[in-house]
């Protein structure tokens, strides 16, 4: 499968040192995008700053520590103090899956 796109490449030998290469290059990238929140976890998160990501964690906190008092995840006092209101989780299948490795 792999022989018509390796033809003047230096045969399969050249194509597996292209693709480890490659992956190389990838995991670097990787490596230089995700290095702070790898190096500090507890304080850092993936994503930007305009996006969801903070409010994961929280989720997946929010849901398990729900679950765990015996109340369904749907009204909180943590939000809109004092009076608390009604939320959505946003990635409920997520949180759920989450519970067990969250408490």
């Amino acid at each position: 499968m792999w022989d018509a796109v390796d033809v003047g490449f230096g045969g399969a030998a050249g194509a597996w040192r292209r693709r480890a290469g490659l992956l190389a290059l990838y995991m670097l990238v990787a490596a230089v995008l995700v290095g702070p929140a790898l190096l500090d976890p507890a304080h850092r998160l993936v994503g930007g700053v305009r996006t969801d990501a903070p409010n994961t964690p929280w989720s997946l906190w929010f849901v398990a520590e729900s679950l765990a008092d015996g109340t369904l995840p749907l009204q909180t006092t943590l939000l809109a103090h004092p009076d608390g209101g009604r939320i959505a989780v946003a990635d409920p299948i997520n949180c759920l899956l989450a519970v067990p490795l969250t408490l």
